[in-house]
This record gives C-alpha cells, sequence and structure tokens, in this order.
C-alpha cells in the first residue's frame, strides 16, 4: 500500500470516528477491483474535504510515478490529451494510440483529460519496472508483451474518473501478436481479460484502423491537435485492437512463454531487487535473493537480456537509491528450465556488483538506461 494511499485511508477513518458516520462503501469489501477500490476512497476524501492533502496520484507534469513491489520509483512520458465528449462515438489519439469512447462513458459534460503511457521499446519495460508474469499450474511463467500501455482519466479538477462505459483501444503491435491476450494488473498481479479480437469491426474501429495506413496512427492527424509532449510515430507491424477498457490502470497484449530458461548468481548487496530485461524481446522479470545474495531468475531462452539489480529505500519524500549494478547484455542459454524444478539448470551469472547512483538515477532515463547498459 503506497504512503498516499495509506495517508487517505487513516485521514477518512479518524475522521468517520470523530464525527460518527458512515461512509457510502466499503473500500475493503471482497470482490472490488482496485479501480473501483480507489473510487470509493476518492468519493470518501471529497465527503471528508481530505482533498487538500498532498496527491502522489497527481505527479509533476511528464512524469508518472510508479513502483514495483515497493522497491523503485522511476519517470515515465505520458501523452496528455483533454477532450469534451459529443453526442457521438469520439475516436480520440494519442501519437499511435487510438481510443474509442462512447457517448455517455463519462458523467456530465465537463471536459476529460486523459494521461496515457505507451510502453514501446525494452527500455521503456526496463524504466516500468513491472513484472511480466502470470502463474501457470504452479509456477511463475515470463509473459512475452507485444503492446503495454497505462491510462488514466482526470475532471478538469484533476480529480481520478472512471469510465462508466468499456473503451475501446487501437495500438501498432510492438512484437509478434500471435495468440496474443489481454491482460490487466490488479494487485501487483496480471489478470486475464480475454483473448485480442481479430478485427477492427469487433473491436468497434473503421476497418481502416487495421491498416498501416490508418488514419487514426496518420502524423500530423487534424484530429491529434493539443497533445503535449510531441515525438515520433512508429510506424505499425500489425494492430492490436480490444474493446474492454474499463478501468484506469496497466494493460497488456502478452503470450505466455512456459518453454524458457533460468540465470542464477550472486547479488552484492542482499536487499537489491534483481531484474531480467529483454534486450530481444518485450519483457521484464524480477526476484530477491537470498539472505547470501544467491539469486534466480525466469527468462526468455536463446534471447539477448540484460540482468540488474537496484537496492534503495522508500522514504516520504520517494525512493532513495543506495545502490545500481548491471552485467553487459549477453545470449540467454538455450536449455528449457524453470527456477521451480527439483534441479533447474540455471545459467551461471557469476557475481554482480553494486555501486552508489545518484539518488535521483531512477527518474532520468537516458542517465538510468545509460548506467544499467540498456541500448535506447
Amino acid at each position: 500500500m503506497s504512503y498516499r494511499r495509506l495517508t487517505s485511508l487513516l485521514c477518512v477513518a479518524s475522521l468517520c470516528f470523530g464525527y460518527g458516520l458512515l461512509a457510502q462503501s466499503d473500500p475493503n469489501a471482497p470482490g472490488l477491483s482496485p479501480a473501483q477500490r480507489d473510487a470509493i476512497i476518492r468519493r470518501q476524501e471529497q465527503i471528508w474535504n481530505t482533498d487538500s492533502l498532498p496527491d502522489a496520484r497527481q505527479p509533476d507534469p511528464g512524469t508518472e510515478a510508479t513502483r514495483d513491489e515497493g522497491t523503485v520509483t522511476r519517470a515515465l512520458r505520458r501523452i496528455v490529451n483533454t477532450y469534451e465528449f459529443s453526442r457521438t462515438p469520439s475516436v480520440l489519439h494519442f501519437e499511435d494510440v487510438a481510443l474509442r469512447v462512447e457517448p455517455g462513458t463519462f458523467p456530465g459534460r465537463r471536459p476529460v483529460r486523459i494521461e496515457l503511457i505507451h510502453l514501446r521499446r525494452p527500455g521503456d519495460f526496463a524504466l516500468a519496472g513491472i513484472e511480466l508474469a502470470v502463474e501457470m499450474q504452479g509456477r511463475s511463467v515470463p509473459l512475452e508483451s507485444s503492446g503495454m500501455f497505462h491510462v488514466a482519466f482526470f475532471d478538469d479538477d484533476g480529480i481520478p474518473v472512471e469510465p462508466t462505459r468499456p473503451i475501446g483501444v487501437a495500438l501498432p503491435a510492438a512484437g509478434d501478436p500471435t495468440g496474443a491476450r489481454v491482460y490487466y494488473l490488479a494487485e501487483e498481479r496480471w489478470v486475464e481479460r480475454a483473448p485480442a479480437p481479430s478485427s477492427a469491426r469487433e473491436a468497434g474501429f473503421p476497418e481502416e484502423a487495421a491498416r498501416e495506413e490508418s488514419p487514426f496512427l496518420e502524423e500530423g492527424n487534424p484530429e491529434a491537435e493539443g497533445i503535449l509532449n510531441e515525438g515520433p510515430v512508429t510506424p505499425p507491424m500489425s494492430e492490436l485492437l480490444y474493446t474492454t477498457i474499463d478501468f484506469s490502470g496497466w494493460w497488456n497484449f502478452d503470450c505466455p512463454k512456459p518453454e524458457g530458461t533460468c540465470l542464477s548468481g550472486t547479488v552484492s548487496n542482499p536487499n537489491a531487487t534483481v531484474y531480467v530485461a529483454g534486450v530481444s524481446y518485450l519483457g521484464l522479470s524480477e526476484t530477491r535473493p537470498d539472505a547470501s545474495g544467491r539469486f534466480e531468475l525466469n527468462a526468455m531462452k536463446d534471447a539477448r537480456v540484460l540482468v540488474y539489480a537496484v537496492a534503495g529505500d522508500y522514504s516520504t519524500e520517494g525512493f532513495i537509491l543506495s545502490g545500481i549494478g548491471a552485467l553487459p547484455v549477453f545470449l540467454s542459454q538455450n536449455v528449457t528450465t524453470h527456477t521451480t524444478h527439483s534441479q533447474p539448470r540455471c545459467q551461471d551469472l557469476g557475481r554482480l556488483n553494486l555501486s552508489l547512483g545518484p539518488t535521483d538515477l531512477l527518474q532520468d532515463r537516458a542517465r538510468f538506461l545509460q548506467t544499467i547498459g540498456m541500448p535506447d
């Protein structure tokens, strides 16, 4: 639970105790999604006027604060747009990502600001620091991503809102989309939602959305005016389409890769988190070493990968880096094995040493990727 979330809950709890009133709903009720739980907390904050507290959900412009298991906080570039929705379906452009919003998706006629993060390259996944893995038959299986993004919605007062109707999405595949399924990140776990639809028509987009010359992806499209943080548009290999984006948060088009391999070694700081990031594929796995610094990681086999480690602690000011280190990019072994096997045949990486780095290193994309040796 984040510091901000804990603060909000304690504030709401103390006010309820002081005034003897009941909240509209219980955010700890079973069966609630993370987005529904956050919405209840936000309603309670508005009732008790706690929205004046410092809000970690509203980062500085151009920065999205994310964390993985309380280990690291990193900066990711956002694409921001503001739209007033009409009585007809709207196709909203975010460089090479398009969202299709039905009338009435957001209450009232007030403008809604949409912030989108699109991960396209291996360095993006290293920056996000979010493990891509699912549980299959009692073991953690790496996911290979063909497209991943984060979306958030805010009213014109900066208060987060959630869609009341599903939103469609179209984005270019960053890898082979064959067999890709859609996952949503809930409580630090990827939950499978559905297979990706097979056609633009099924996703509610015009058929042109599935073509390379899609009007959704054109540079200089007049409907894309107002986009901030302009950058190059990546020509799509093919289109990823999905009809049911119903919460803010992280969404991913992935293929599970059970026929992987494992890597092992030791890290100089046993309190670090060790990562393996794909270089020839899009994906990230993580682990915590034992007390001696020994670690094992699952990864894709016969693939170019980068192993790095980050150590530090959280304070009220954010994540304080205490050490970082990486091994050179290498080719993983072409051996099928897994860390859960009784005698895993993991590829021995030797020792990974950490050194001190600038405390704000994780907020600087170029310096962070250069430090760990990740091509960008």
